[in-house]
């Protein structure tokens, strides 16, 4: 009998978003979502079906609010040039939404959980004790400029995205590379087999022009990065070119 992934109960299961439903509901027009383990573009919302209803409406719910939350306060707008945003955050909130997102597209996509296993009880929020395996950064993602019809336009970071991420710069393989995107916001989720490694969060900081969140604060006075819109989508849509020409013929007829 097959057992709710994060409390292990054999209550029955109950289908949970990979992304929230408040958030799927605010950004309509996202109508295109790349699954990795069908490895093609879908219009339906992507789910996974192994949550039992306790943790989904329970736990899970609460965390999938603050979430929405935040969009509201911060993600739902593109952050402009020259503007500075003072992100402000609960730090285990933020990271419990992140890993929660980041082990459902894991198991969705048939990819490797066992670090996020002795996490379950810190999402789930009771264990109250921080797992310090892993680190959080962030950066702003800046507009793309582009020439359309003699006028120059800025075509900003528009999507959200869940999924693993590599650095060929870096090897480590004790390391997995996670990404959670909203619009102009792109969260780095780095989960350590083992003790955190400090060059390995400056080197990524270095690489992704991102910022180190601390579970110290609660806020954080974030700038525009040098990372702008076509470079962090270049890599994945030259990857999946084609299952992306195929999704805009069939609903773009």
């Amino acid at each position: 009998m097959k057992t709710c992934a994060y409390c292990g109960t054999t209550n029955p299961l109950t289908k949970e978003h990979i992304w929230p439903k408040g958030i799927i509901n605010r950004v309509p027009s996202y109508i295109g979502r790349y699954s990795e383990r069908a490895n093609k573009v879908q219009a339906g919302e992507l789910v996974i079906k192994d949550v039992c209803q306790f943790c989904n409406n329970g736990s899970l719910s609460k965390l999938d609010d603050y979430l929405c939350n935040l969009f509201d306060s911060f993600f739902k707008d593109f952050v402009r040039e020259y503007e500075t945003v003072n992100f402000a955050y609960d730090y285990d909130l933020l990271a419990r939404v992140l890993l929660k997102l980041s082990f459902n597209t894991a198991r969705a996509s048939k990819q490797p959980i066992d670090l996020f296993s002795p996490m379950i009880p810190y999402i789930l929020g009771t264990e109250n004790s921080r797992p310090n395996n892993f680190s959080i950064l962030v950066n702003l993602v800046k507009p793309t400029k582009v020439l359309k019809n003699g006028i120059i336009r800025n075509v900003y970071p528009s999507g959200v995205r869940s999924g693993r991420f590599e650095l060929p710069t870096l090897d480590y393989r004790d390391v997995q590379y996670r990404v959670i995107s909203i619009n102009s916001y792109y969260f780095y989720l780095l989960l350590f087999n083992g003790v955190k490694q400090q060059q390995v969060i400056n080197e990524t900081s270095d690489i992704t022009s991102s910022q180190l969140i601390s579970s110290d604060a609660t806020q954080l006075m974030l700038s525009l990065s040098n990372t702008d819109t076509f470079s962090v989508y270049e890599d994945h849509f030259k990857k999946n070119e084609k299952t992306y020409k195929d999704f805009l013929e069939k609903h773009n007829p």
